[in-house]
């Protein structure tokens, strides 16, 4: 089983999912995935992802559980009702849902330098497909196309 270098399984899955299955959360999120991260890691320094295991981070950085994987869960906690809540998962074609995407935010590095890196020079993060732009966080992903997307959110 591969595992970040840089980041703790419960930087990248929510609580209840560490609580089901501890390090075998692992198994949910994409091997692209943590290339991608161990590398933007490497060439930006320390960068976070969820906060719910490390008062520290919620303090700085404020609560994030859902800024790596995403299950049902999450439409609940966004107020839908159950039946309401299965439907928009079904529906979700995010890459979130698929252990593919992270949203990160710095320690020491500018966002926006970050995903300026990662658009200029593509051949750092090869496994990085797709980058959104307008945000004060960084989500990338690693769907399967050709060249690095953009979007907004």
């Amino acid at each position: 089983m591969l595992k970040a270098n840089y980041f703790d399984i419960k930087e990248l899955v929510p609580r209840h999912v560490h609580d089901a299955r501890g390090e075998k959360a692992w198994e949910l999120i994409d091997s692209r995935l943590i290339a991608a991260i161990d590398a933007i890691r490497e060439n930006h320094g320390p960068a976070i992802v969820n906060t719910w295991a490390y008062p520290k981070y919620v303090e700085q950085y404020g609560r994030r559980n859902w800024s790596g994987l995403r299950t049902a869960e999450f439409y609940r906690k966004q107020g839908f009702t159950d039946i309401q809540m299965y439907k928009a998962f079904e529906r979700s074609y995010s890459q979130h849902k698929f252990g593919r995407a992270v949203d990160m935010l710095f320690v020491t590095a500018s966002v926006d330098d970050v995903r300026e890196d990662i658009l200029s020079n593509p051949e750092k993060y090869p496994t990085i497909k797709a980058v959104e732009l307008g945000t004060s966080w960084l989500h990338i992903d690693v769907r399967n196309c050709n060249a690095i997307k953009t979007f907004y959110p």
